[in-house]
């Protein structure tokens, strides 16, 4: 939550405050998060894929995972297949990158919101809709979405990291 309170907050500061490393947040877009990093104007970005940018540093263990799911038109898919059931035209949000981790090349565009992609989707500028589970889940429950005419799937499972930033505070 952007006033500092959640499940990752809570934990990161149980790891880190009784090591003497006090903890702060700023909430940043991601693409903002990650390049305060690259700059060193941050310590850490949180919820990165591992080795998604340079320079970073990358702890050996994940503390979470992405599961990347499609939104789609109901009636798209006859049968559901994972990432082989792709085609066509694909979004996400910017920064998201998600072509780095999907095994074929596919036609794909960046949108600046979810509200954006869902009218894309509505309309059939975009075939399919690709976005963290939780985050679609969140915003179908906010209505930014009618789940009465989309299906969403599972499309694979990314672990997320800290990413530190390459100086002697991110060591």
């Amino acid at each position: 939550n952007a006033d500092g309170t959640g499940l990752y907050w809570d934990i990161f500061r149980k790891i880190y405050e009784p090591a003497g490393i006090s903890v702060t947040f700023d909430i940043v877009p991601y693409i903002r998060a990650t390049k305060m990093v690259q700059d060193q104007q941050a310590d850490a970005a949180v919820a990165v894929y591992v080795d998604e940018f340079t320079p970073a540093l990358f702890p050996k263990w994940h503390f979470d995972y992405d599961t990347v799911s499609a939104l789609f038109k109901k009636g798209k898919v006859a049968a559901w297949e994972g990432e082989a059931s792709l085609s066509g035209r694909l979004g996400w949000i910017r920064g998201y990158e998600y072509d780095q981790y999907l095994s074929n090349t596919y036609e794909f565009v960046e949108v600046d919101s979810r509200k954006s992609a869902f009218k894309m989707l509505e309309f059939d500028h975009l075939d399919f809709f690709l976005d963290a589970a939780t985050d679609m889940q969140i915003a179908m429950e906010k209505g930014e979405v009618d789940f009465e005419q989309f299906q969403m799937e599972t499309v694979l499972q990314l672990n997320l990291y800290l990413a530190f930033a390459e100086n002697d505070r991110g060591r």
